[in-house]
């Protein structure tokens, strides 16, 4: 009984190892695009005033 169960377990990774293998080693068409962030606005001015983050920095 013991048996089986060793090669129903080794059967069983073998089979995930091989999927495994299959989903990160089978060649796909993907064509890589460079993406160029717009720019960030200007920090100007006072931030919002958080009343609750206030309360709880000073306890």
């Amino acid at each position: 009984m013991k048996r089986i169960l060793k090669y129903a377990a080794l059967g069983t990774a073998l089979l995930i190892t091989l999927f495994i293998l299959y989903l990160l080693l089978w060649p796909v068409k993907i064509d890589p695009v460079a993406w160029t962030p717009p720019e960030a606005p200007a920090l100007t001015g006072l931030p919002p005033a958080f009343p609750s983050l206030l309360a709880e920095q000073y306890c």
